[in-house]
């Protein structure tokens, strides 16, 4: 029984992390590993805030842009949360009225995003 406790404790020990690793790869850490774009969505004409706006992270892919991430703007000051990462940084935002005219009815708009660490905020423009 000795004899197994010592190759069976090896193989917990070392041998399994070391597989899961070649796997899965080594886990990311630091702050550039998981980021997230805060802001919020505007009426251009009165200022206030839009609920139910989609917000898409745009990022490049083999065939055009691609969505990365998804989230809606919410509560009365539109505020919309979306991540990102260090390895797929979005390029542009693109905000959708998707919900019909029940927050009224806004244009889309696509802003190029820059990772300065300030929140966004867009502003819509109502349709016509």
């Amino acid at each position: 029984m000795q004899r197994l406790a010592k190759p069976i404790l090896w193989l917990l020990t070392t041998a399994i992390p070391v597989f899961i690793a070649a796997c899965y790869g080594a886990p990311m850490e630091g702050e550039d590993s998981d980021k997230s774009v805060a802001g919020r969505v505007l009426s251009a004409l009165t200022g206030s805030g839009i609920s139910g706006i989609r917000v898409s992270c745009m990022v490049p892919g083999a065939e055009g842009p691609e969505v990365y991430d998804q989230a809606f703007s919410e509560g009365a000051d539109g505020e919309f949360l979306l991540w990102t990462s260090a390895y797929s940084p979005c390029d542009t935002l693109l905000f959708e009225d998707v919900d019909g005219a029940d927050n009224g009815a806004y244009q889309p708009l696509e802003l190029q995003y820059a990772d300065d660490g300030a929140d966004v905020v867009a502003e819509l423009e109502e349709q016509i």
